[in-house]
C-alpha cells in the first residue's frame, strides 16, 4: 500500500526512524470554506478564536464595532514623552489633559476657563479640529456646487443660505486663530510645551497666522465693493466690465 511519510529524516534512506503513515499522525482541524491556514482566516471564518472575526452577511470586522466615537471621528492623540520643564519620571496621566502636577496644569487651575492653555490631546481641541476639517472640506465644495447650482430655480434662496454659511465659516476661523495662540503643542522630539509666550512664537513664526488670517478676510466683498461703487457713480457698463 502506498502510503505518505512525514519529513525527509524519517525517510528510511536519510538515516532516520521511520515515522509512522499518514493516516496515523494527528490531522491538523479543519478550516471553513473560504479561509486558509497561512496568515490568519480569510472571510467567512465565523470562528470566536480567529483574530479577524467578520460577519458573513455585513463583512464589518467585529472586533471594531465596540470603539468609541473619540476613536472613530477624532484624530489619534500625539506621543508626549516628557513636559518641558518638568522631571523626566512623571507618569503618563501627568503628560495627559487631566495633569495636576506640572507647573502648566496648576498655572491653569488659577486662570479663568477663558485664558486657560488648552491640552494638544483634550477631547475639545481634538473635537475643535475634527470641526474644522468639516468646515475646510464645506469650503472647498462650495465653487463646484455653485457652477453646478447657476441653473437652480432656487439659486435667490441657495445664495442666501451659502452667505450665511459663509459667515459662519468665517467667523469659526476667526476664532481658531485665538484658539491656535493658547493650544500647547508637541515637538517632534514628544516634548509638550504648554507656556503661552512660546505658543504664540511658534504659531507666528511657522507662517499658519498669516494662512489662518487669509481665510478670513472676506476677498469677494473687497472686490465687489469697488464694481458697486461704480455702479453707484455711473460708470455704465463698460467701466463695469473693466473693474470686474
Amino acid at each position: 500500500e502506498n502510503k505518505a511519510w512525514v519529513g525527509t529524516p524519517s525517510h528510511p534512506g536519510a538515516g532516520g526512524s521511520a515515522m509512522p503513515p499518514w493516516g496515523h499522525v494527528s490531522k491538523p482541524p479543519l478550516l471553513p470554506r473560504g479561509s486558509s491556514g497561512l496568515g490568519g482566516a480569510k472571510d467567512g471564518d465565523w470562528r470566536p478564536s480567529s483574530p479577524m472575526r467578520r460577519s458573513k452577511t455585513t463583512g464589518f470586522d467585529l472586533d471594531n464595532l465596540g470603539r468609541s466615537w473619540r476613536e472613530r471621528i477624532l484624530r489619534r492623540p500625539l506621543h508626549v514623552k516628557r513636559v518641558l520643564g518638568e522631571r523626566h519620571d512623571l507618569p503618563e496621566l501627568e503628560l495627559g489633559p487631566r495633569a495636576s502636577v506640572p507647573l502648566w496644569a496648576r498655572r491653569n487651575a488659577a486662570r479663568p476657563w477663558w485664558a486657560r492653555v488648552i491640552h494638544p490631546n483634550s477631547t475639545a481641541r481634538r473635537l475643535i479640529d475634527a470641526l474644522t476639517t468639516a468646515f475646510v472640506m464645506l469650503s472647498v465644495t462650495q465653487v463646484p456646487l455653485n457652477l453646478t447650482l447657476s441653473w437652480w430655480p432656487f439659486l435667490p434662496l441657495a445664495s442666501a443660505l451659502v452667505a450665511w454659511v459663509n459667515g459662519v465659516v468665517r467667523a469659526w476661523f476667526c476664532a481658531l486663530c485665538v484658539l491656535n495662540l493658547r493650544t500647547g503643542y508637541v515637538t517632534r522630539h514628544g516634548t509638550l510645551i504648554m507656556e503661552p509666550r512660546q505658543i504664540a512664537y511658534k504659531y507666528v513664526a511657522s507662517g499658519w497666522i498669516l494662512l489662518d488670517l487669509l481665510g478670513v478676510i472676506p476677498v469677494e466683498y473687497l472686490l465687489q465693493a469697488p464694481v458697486d461703487a461704480a455702479a453707484a457713480a455711473g460708470t455704465g457698463g463698460a467701466g463695469r466690465a473693466a473693474l470686474r
